[in-house]
C-alpha cells in the first residue's frame, strides 16, 4: 500500500499542476513554508545550544521565465492563510526591522530580488543590520540593543526566529558576491537551490485546483500540531556520524572562496532531519531515514555550492570579468571584437584589460576573424 504524501510532497504536486517552475523551486519553497510556520515549537539540543529548523533559501534561475517569483508567491500565500501576521516588509530601514521583530519575535521575510536585499544592507542607514541578521539565524534566546545618546531606548527581541526566501539569477549572483561577503558568515547562512533548464512550458497557467489547495492546507495543519524536544535514534546517531566524517574530507576539497558554507551545512542536515521526521510523522524520534534524506540534501546544497565555487563565485570581480569573457569565446569561437564586448556586458576599459590579460596568459588567441579560446571557461 501506498503511504500517502505528505505536506512537502503533495505541495509540490499541486504547484506543478499550474506553473511551470521547475520543480525543486516548489520542493524547497514548501520545506520553507513549513519551517517558518513551526518557529520554535520543535527543536534540538546540540551541547548547551538549542537547534531550531529555520531555512534561509534563495532560488536562482536565469530568467523570469523560470517563474521565480511565482513559486515564491505561491509559498508566500500559504504562510499567509496559516498565519498573516508573521510576514515581515520586503523594504525597511534596521531600527523598523528591530521595532517589528521587538513587537513580534516570529518573522518571515520574502525578497522577490535577493539582491535587494543586499542592496539594503550597505546602505548607511543600514549599517550593522548585516551583522544583525547574522546573529538572529542562530535563534539566540533574546538579542537586546540600546540607542540613542542623551535618551537611551533599549530594543529587546525574545525568542527570536527568522526565515528568508529570495530569488535571484544566477549571473547577478556570480558576479557581484565577493569572498568577504562570504567570509563574513551573512551568506554562507544560505541554500541556494537553482535551474538551469526546464521540463515544460506553459504558455497560460491553468487555475489553481482549490479543493486541493484546501488538501495541501490540511497536510500543513497536521504537520504543525508537533512540538517539543526532537532527537536521533541510535541508528540515525550511527548514520549522521559516519556521513560527518565523510563529508568533512570532502570539504575540505571545496573550493577556498566558498568553503566558509560547509560547516553551516552540517547544522542544514539537522534541521532537515528534523523537518522529515515531522513530514513523515515520527517526531519526537529522527529515524535513520529522516537522517538519510536529510543528508542527502546536504550532499545536494555541496555540490551545488562547489560548482559555483567553480564558476567563480567568491572570486574577485577581476577574476569573474575573465571567466565571463572565456564563456563568451568558449561558446562562439571566433567571435568578433564588437559582438563580444556588446555580449558580455563589460566597460569598454575593463573588458580591454581583461583581453589584454587572457592574450599574455595564453588563454585567449586573437586572429583577424576574432577571438578564439586556448584554456577552458571553467579552469
Amino acid at each position: 500500500m501506498t503511504a500517502p504524501m505528505n505536506f512537502v510532497e503533495r505541495y509540490t504536486a499541486w504547484a506543478e499542476t499550474f506553473t511551470d517552475a521547475p520543480p525543486q523551486f516548489h520542493r524547497f519553497v514548501g520545506y520553507w513554508v513549513l519551517s517558518t510556520l513551526l518557529g520554535r515549537r520543535v527543536y534540538m539540543h546540540l551541547g548547551d545550544d538549542w537547534l531550531f529548523p529555520n531555512l534561509w533559501l534563495v532560488i536562482l534561475a536565469p530568467s523570469s521565465f523560470y517563474r521565480k517569483s511565482t513559486a515564491l508567491s505561491i509559498g508566500a500565500r500559504m504562510v499567509k492563510a496559516v498565519q498573516q501576521d508573521i510576514m515581515l516588509p520586503s523594504e525597511w530601514s534596521q531600527e523598523c526591522f528591530i521595532t517589528l521583530m521587538s513587537q513580534q519575535s516570529h518573522g518571515a521575510m520574502v525578497c522577490y530580488e535577493f539582491k535587494g536585499l543586499l542592496a539594503q544592507l550597505q546602505k548607511d542607514y543600514n549599517f550593522g543590520a548585516q551583522s544583525l541578521l547574522t546573529e538572529l539565524y542562530d535563534n539566540p534566546p533574546e538579542y537586546s540593543r540600546k540607542k540613542g545618546t542623551t535618551e537611551i531606548k533599549e530594543f529587546k527581541i525574545e525568542r527570536p526566529y527568522l526565515t528568508i526566501l529570495g530569488a535571484s539569477t544566477l549571473e547577478w549572483l556570480i558576479n557581484s558576491v565577493q569572498s568577504g561577503d562570504i567570509a563574513g558568515g551573512f551568506l554562507a547562512r544560505f541554500l541556494f537551490v537553482s535551474a538551469d533548464q526546464k521540463d515544460k512550458i506553459l504558455a497560460i497557467q491553468p487555475k489553481a485546483d482549490e479543493a486541493e489547495k484546501e488538501r495541501v492546507k490540511n497536510a500543513l495543519q497536521t504537520a504543525l500540531t508537533f512540538e517539543g524536544e526532537m532527537s536521533y535514534t541510535a541508528e540515525a546517531v550511527q548514520y549522521y556520524t559516519d556521513w560527518y566524517y565523510r563529508f568533512v574530507k570532502e570539504a575540505e576539497k571545496a573550493p577556498e572562496g566558498v568553503r566558509a558554507f560547509f560547516p553551516r551545512l552540517t547544522a542544514y542536515a539537522h534541521k532537515f532531519a528534523m523537518l522529515e521526521a515531522i513530514l513523515n510523522g515520527h517526531h519526537p524520534e529522527i529515524t535513520k531515514d529522516d537522517c538519510r534524506r536529510a543528508c542527502l540534501m546536504a550532499d545536494n546544497f555541496a555540490a551545488e555550492i562547489g560548482r559555483l565555487g567553480a564558476e567563480s563565485l567568491g572570486k574577485s570581480k577581476f577574476d569573474s570579468y575573465r571567466l565571463k569573457i572565456l564563456k563568451a569565446i568558449n561558446k562562439t569561437p571566433g567571435i568578433e571584437h564588437s559582438r563580444l564586448l556588446r555580449n558580455t556586458n563589460l566597460p569598454a576599459k575593463v573588458f580591454k584589460d581583461v583581453i589584454d590579460t587572457l592574450k599574455q596568459t595564453g588563454e585567449v588567441e586573437v586572429r583577424e576573424s576574432g577571438y578564439y579560446p586556448i584554456v577552458a571557461a571553467t579552469e
